[in-house]
């Protein structure tokens, strides 16, 4: 297909630029020698002749029709004539002053030796092709108008001929249909939504991304096949089917408020109605002509397939009765296979079903054995967590009335309850160890508050700040120093402190790690 559109795309190029396109070429009405009539004729005739049975044969299987239609349309424009014309039956009149006219036709113009068209074919014109005409004639009702050509000399029909403006407003259409020519039948294998998809609920984006991606599918794997293979009917039939996805996504979008999107297909559409138009008019025919062929043919096809299948259930019912003797003949022998393939069967089933049942009895014995060390885990974690409340119990009574018992029951206040922030440095949202520390100390007034909120004190600040004390005088209120941790002492043996991301404050043995130095902010 790409080459045939090719062909016709430099066919159209081609007929434009030789009838003239500069500042000095002759209108549609007169002739001069400025215009180079014979030579683009000639130019046209040849490349036509090298392309003829391409053009033929596509339009032999689009629609099956003659090349010229020389029926009367159904509007006509007929030119005025040069002179009045008598009552005879046939008359020509030729002018003292050739003049150019423009083929228009969409197929090909056939030259004649007379006119009528009963006439012997001396020569064929193509659309946007320039004629000199030397005459015209009326016959039968119909202009016809003699022409001479290097290559042809006779009559073609009138209605198919421009002159002056419409002559030259078919001139700007042709190079209009050059520019959308240029690859006809190209379409783009990807369509993206225009709009952001975030704010969409799930179910929403997700009804438009399905949309778009069978719309995706049809353009990269459905169409580019079609449009290759030459078969137009086929081709046709694909772009009804992306019409309808454009249309399924553009309504999708709208539902939605995503007018970028909306816009996109909107586009989309245009282009297919466009590719549907080219393929109609490469016929001669309208749109709904072509799509009514198109069903008739695919119900020509249908009718021929369905004849087909008909032949083939035939066929295979007559295989089936013959299959069906061969088996009855081989009945006895089958059936003893048969015997033995069902005792091995059996045999095999008991082995998977004694296999089975180990393999879930194991199963059953770990469960239970992984049953069992959970419990003991969960015992061992009660028993722990029973020892550490009571030793926090224990420890709650040391130091009591000191401003260090006060900094040690407040920390411990958060225990369970403040979660590990890095870098933070709440007592409501979050902290981490040392944000932790540096709050419990600006709530007593010991550091400046302000430094505290924004994480001014960090773990290797601690160790620089407040007084030593050594680890035998150690009290509740004292700050802990660690490498790269700090944690408050609560009392006998007992910390309070934000251990690790994904954890609560809470309490942990004094030395839980090795302790660089303890200092008092009292």
């Amino acid at each position: 297909m790409k080459k045939l559109a090719r062909v016709i795309a430099v066919l159209l190029v081609a007929a434009l630029l030789l009838q003239g396109g500069t500042g000095n070429a002759a209108r549609f009405d007169t002739l001069d020698a400025s215009t180079a009539v014979a030579g683009s004729s000639l130019f046209l005739r040849e490349f036509y002749e090298s392309n003829r049975n391409a053009e033929e044969k596509l339009r032999e299987h689009l629609a099956g029709q003659e090349t010229e239609p020389e029926t009367e349309p159904e509007t006509t424009t007929a030119p005025v004539p040069s002179d009045e014309f008598t009552d005879e039956p046939e008359r020509l009149l030729i002018y003292e002053t050739p003049r150019i006219g423009l083929v228009g036709t969409q197929g090909i113009l056939n030259i004649r030796s007379d006119s009528t068209t009963d006439s012997e074919i001396v020569g064929q014109a193509i659309r946007g092709e320039e004629l000199t005409v030397v005459g015209e004639a009326y016959d039968d009702g119909h202009y016809w108008y003699k022409i001479s050509r290097e290559d042809a000399e006779g009559f073609v029909f009138g209605d198919f001929l421009s002159f002056g403006d419409s002559a030259e407003q078919l001139k700007a259409q042709i190079q209009e249909e050059i520019e959308k020519a240029q690859d006809p039948l190209a379409m783009p294998d990807h369509f993206t939504a225009a709009d952001d998809l975030s704010g969409l609920s799930a179910s929403a984006r997700q009804s438009l991304e399905n949309a778009i991606k069978q719309l995706n599918y049809s353009l990269k794997y459905d169409y580019p096949p079609a449009a290759e293979s030459g078969n137009h009917m086929t081709t046709y039939s694909i772009l009804v089917y992306l019409l309808e996805l454009y249309h399924q996504v553009a309504d999708v979008a709208q539902a939605n408020q995503l007018q970028g999107t909306v816009a996109a297909a909107n586009e989309g559409m245009k282009l297919v109605e466009s590719r549907r138009e080219y393929l109609s008019t490469l016929t001669g025919q309208s749109a709904d002509d072509f799509f009514q062929q198109i069903t008739a043919s695919n119900q020509a096809a249908s009718a021929a397939a369905a004849e087909q299948r008909q032949r083939e259930e035939a066929a295979r019912l007559a295989a089936e009765e013959q299959q069906r003797k061969e088996r009855e003949a081989a009945a006895a022998a089958q059936a003893a296979a048969a015997a033995a393939e069902e005792a091995e069967r059996q045999r095999l089933e008991a082995e998977a079903a004694a296999a089975a049942a180990a393999a879930q009895e194991a199963e059953r014995k770990r469960l239970e054995e992984e049953q069992a060390a959970a419990a003991a885990a969960a015992a061992a974690q009660a028993a722990a967590n029973q020892a550490m409340s009571d030793a926090v119990n224990q420890a709650a009574a040391v130091g009591q009335g000191t401003l260090g018992r006060q900094m040690a029951d407040y920390a411990a206040s958060f225990v369970g309850k403040l979660p590990y922030v890095w870098g933070g440095a709440s007592l409501t949202s979050g902290a981490d160890c040392s944000g932790f520390v540096g709050q419990i100390l600006a709530h007593f007034g010991l550091v400046d508050q302000s430094k505290a909120n924004w994480h001014a004190y960090c773990s290797y600040d601690f160790p620089n700040m407040g007084i030593p004390v050594a680890l035998s005088d150690i009290q509740p209120g004292d700050v802990i120093c660690y490498s790269g941790h700090v944690a408050m002492y609560f009392g006998d043996g007992i910390a309070v402190h934000e251990p690790s991301p994904g954890h609560y404050c809470s309490y942990g043995r004094y030395d839980m790690l090795p302790i660089l130095t303890i200092r008092r902010f009292q």
